[in-house]
């Protein structure tokens, strides 16, 4: 009799075989620390991927992929660089075809520091010390927050961000920055499954 663990490995080496007749060669990162998980360090090996049903120019960032590849030596929260893109692994359910989103962005994210009262002239004084930096990371615009503006005020753009697990936990009032120089405000942060779900507003042009 075939126990469950038995038939999750079938079904891994099924969606390998696929990937090899259609797939292409992704490389692998584990992230381990704040800073830059698409490093060398943090390469772990090499996969064949396939995207089924799907041309490459169709991929949208706004939509999560399933995806074929052997799914033995794979996480959750690992990168899959690739000719197509970068992509980090959201879900690898047991029975069926893993999940994965698209990144677009590049993002470095730091917390707010206040420090003791008269370390300058004028009294308070915030700073910024940095907690991860060059994150792929998936940006997708959700409009405008026009709650509280007042007349001749502009609205703030608002953004959610999403990213895998992070080597400590993003919260409120974190600054987080892109690779096209844009700031944001974290206003939200959720921890699920695949990582995180921020949402954040954009501060400055």
């Amino acid at each position: 009799m075939t126990n469950a663990t038995d038939l999750s490995a079938l079904i891994s080496k099924g969606f390998g075989r696929a990937a090899q007749r259609t797939g292409s060669e992704y490389l692998v990162f584990r992230p381990n620390g704040a800073i830059n998980p698409l490093s060398n360090r943090n390469r772990i090996g090499t996969i064949l991927v396939t995207f089924p049903g799907e041309a490459l120019t169709d991929l949208k960032v706004s939509e999560y992929r399933e995806a074929l590849f052997e799914t033995k030596c794979i996480k959750v929260g690992d990168y899959l660089k690739g000719a197509e893109g970068v992509f980090f692994v959201c879900g690898l359910p047991q029975y069926a075809q893993p999940l994965c989103a698209l990144t677009n962005r590049l993002v470095s994210l730091a917390r707010p520091v206040r420090p003791a009262l008269g370390a300058y002239a004028g009294g308070y004084s915030f700073g910024l010390t940095g907690m991860a930096s060059a994150w792929p990371a998936r940006v997708l615009a959700l409009g405008n927050h026009s709650a509280s503006v007042m007349p001749g005020e502009s609205r703030l753009a608002v953004w959610s961000i999403e990213l895998p697990a992070l080597p400590f936990s993003p919260c409120a009032s974190d600054v987080i920055k892109d690779d096209l120089g844009r700031s944001f405000v974290i206003s939200s942060a959720d921890e699920t499954r695949a990582g995180w779900m921020l949402v954040a507003k954009q501060i400055g042009s």
